[in-house]
């Protein structure tokens, strides 16, 4: 299958996207935003003294203890991969 083959189910190919999708270079694991996202996410639940009973509740409040410089930091990922692409070559495209 190719790798950038459009995987929407269908339900969801009539509604406008809620965020930009980046074309995110292969070479580049360190700046993936989802890992990013997951390992602060792992980190927080690892923090809780007393974590809930439920994979659904930590996850829940593990997410809203997120700092949110955190997340400011996604916000500059775009940046980040502009920057090591100059350095390194490729290319980069917001769709």
């Amino acid at each position: 299958m190719d790798h950038n083959q459009d995987l929407k189910p269908p339900a969801l190919a009539d509604h406008p996207p809620l965020f930009k999708v980046l074309t995110w270079p292969p070479n580049f694991p360190d700046l993936n935003p989802i890992e990013y996202l997951l390992d602060a996410l792992e980190k927080q639940a690892q923090s809780m003294e007393a974590p809930p009973c439920n994979l659904k509740d930590l996850l829940l409040t593990s997410w809203c203890q997120i700092p949110q410089d955190t997340f400011k930091g996604l916000e500059s990922m775009p940046s980040w991969v502009r920057a090591v692409l100059a350095e390194r070559g490729g290319t980069y495209t917001i769709l």
